[in-house]
């Protein structure tokens, strides 16, 4: 059925509406009204990325550790790298792993165990974060990460067709798998507009096509397998 709710605007620039703060294990179970499976497009990584370009515009981009965030992220390789090469964040589960990075970069302190470790991949980086934190404090991070995000997503969501289905959950775009592929340039695009030093790469990797919605045949599978649970609940019963 259809949803109708007042959309908030955060200082930010980021959007906040009902389906966006709908947890994603839900979103699963939604489809468009015409019974067509959602789609959506997203950004790699997108809040250290978006955080690791805004600090790239200050640097030199030929210094070693900047040429390699910049490969990573243009690779979408940012989380299995840092799984790969931290000690702390290799014991971690790859779901925890995620939020800790983020953790790292948000929280107020910059003694964290989770920060330290950050702070051995990308010193330089990590100096940047924290420095902000000390400045402004740790609530300027977010607003920067947030607002980076809101220049690129919202602008090319306000831009979409007017007759082209579409909502718009923070770092992506929900649509019909038919729209992926346009509004997945159109997001490259605006990237390479907010960030001018990506001009000259393929940012291809950088953002993903995926199906939302769960598809028929594992709703079958998992209508088979209640019916299953249901009839051999009975015959114990019996």
């Amino acid at each position: 059925s259809r949803i109708y709710q007042n959309p908030i605007i955060a200082n930010s620039g980021r959007v906040y509406h009902t389906i966006a703060a709908t947890p994603r294990y839900i979103r699963h179970s939604m489809r468009h009204i015409d019974g067509d499976y959602l789609w959506e497009v997203d950004m790699s990584a997108a809040q250290p990325t978006l955080l690791i370009l805004t600090w790239l515009r200050t640097e030199e981009i030929e210094k070693k550790e900047a040429k390699l965030l910049l490969k990573l992220i243009l690779n979408g390789d940012l989380y299995d790298h840092v799984e790969t090469h931290s000690e702390y964040f290799a014991a971690l589960e790859y779901k925890i792993l995620k939020k800790e990075i983020l953790q790292a970069l948000y929280e107020e302190y910059a003694s964290s165990n989770r920060n330290t470790a950050l702070y051995e991949l990308f010193p330089n980086f990590m100096e940047w974060i924290n420095y902000i934190k000390k400045k402004e404090g740790y609530k300027r991070v977010s607003y920067i990460g947030q607002s980076k995000e809101a220049e690129i997503f919202v602008e090319v969501y306000k831009d979409l067709p007017e007759e082209m289905f579409g909502l718009i959950i923070h770092d992506s775009i929900m649509c019909l798998e038919k729209d992926t592929v346009y509004i997945k340039n159109k997001l490259i695009e605006r990237t390479k507009e907010v960030f001018p030093i990506l001009q000259e790469h393929d940012l291809s990797s950088l953002f993903k096509i995926s199906i939302v919605s769960i598809i028929d045949e594992e709703l079958m599978q998992v209508q088979n397998e209640r019916r299953l649970r249901a009839y051999l609940e009975k015959q114990n019963r019996t």
